[in-house]
């Protein structure tokens, strides 16, 4: 664990141009940006990588839309790779992405956290923006997203 996340600490530091590699407790990396998302970095031991999450929303309320976050969630079509997961233990609904060592170069990642941000911004402004009954869900919201 600590090698994998030192390695992508270190892929971090480069990318925020970081004085120091980001600090991790419990084997989790957290970073804040713009006091609007928190980006989690946790190493996962099943697949020796580190799998990118943060959380959209709480998921009370919208077990009724589990359906259009399906669809979005089929392929990553509707969230340019990523995939929506509901945390047991916090029961909220997080926006995940896995990486898998060797990891992408900085460039690269750079490119796959921007996407990502961009994906949890939609996606936070859609779940804020869904209506209250599920059948008038447009069916446009789970549709496939183009690439940046």
């Amino acid at each position: 664990m600590t090698d994998v996340l030192a390695e992508f600490g270190g892929l971090i530091q480069r990318i925020l141009q970081m004085g120091s590699k980001p600090a991790h407790e419990n084997g989790v990396i957290a970073i804040s940006f713009d006091e609007k998302f928190t980006l989690c970095f946790e190493f996962n031991p099943k697949s020796n990588g580190v799998v990118l999450y943060a959380t959209l929303s709480t998921w009370q309320g919208l077990e009724q839309y589990a359906e259009v976050l399906l669809k979005a969630n089929a392929y990553g079509n509707g969230t340019q790779g990523a995939y929506f997961t509901v945390d047991e233990h916090t029961n909220e609904l997080l926006l995940e992405k896995q990486f898998y060592a060797p990891f992408p170069s900085t460039e690269e990642m750079t490119i796959q956290i921007e996407n990502f941000l961009n994906v949890l911004d939609i996606w936070q402004q859609r779940l804020k923006d869904l209506p209250q009954d599920p059948e008038a869900v447009p069916q446009q919201i789970a549709s496939p997203m183009m690439k940046v």
